[in-house]
């Protein structure tokens, strides 16, 4: 199976090489395919699924901050923390959807079973 580092490597190769017709059709073709790859990989997905945590992260900072000056209740606390689990567990799993290796995988699930 052809990966991102491969497809980069021959790109790198042929915008070194030659100017000619047939490696400009091979580039225009390799930059379609990486383009396909990356979005069948989720990588927005994974950038958005990050971006995605801190807003969260923040909101429920401030909602335990306000409920340790008693502003609000446990409940509102346990909602926001649940929220911010769940932003987490979807990065994780579009991160996990895009590893290329069962090394990467193995990486991933170690720390998850460590965390247990």
């Amino acid at each position: 199976m052809i990966n991102i580092s491969t497809i980069n490597d021959l790109i790198d190769e042929l915008e070194n090489g030659e100017t000619s017709l047939s490696n400009i059709r091979n580039l225009s073709a390799l930059y379609n395919v990486k383009s396909h790859l990356l979005g069948s990989n989720n990588y927005d997905s994974t950038t958005k699924e990050l971006n995605d945590i801190l807003p969260t992260y923040l909101t429920y900072i401030d909602t335990k901050r306000k409920y340790q000056l008693h502003e609000t209740t446990e409940d509102a606390v346990y909602i926001n923390m649940n929220q911010l689990c769940q932003e987490i567990k979807e990065f994780l799993q579009t991160l996990f959807s895009c590893t290329d290796t069962e090394k990467e995988r193995q990486l991933i699930k170690q720390m998850i079973k460590e965390m247990q």
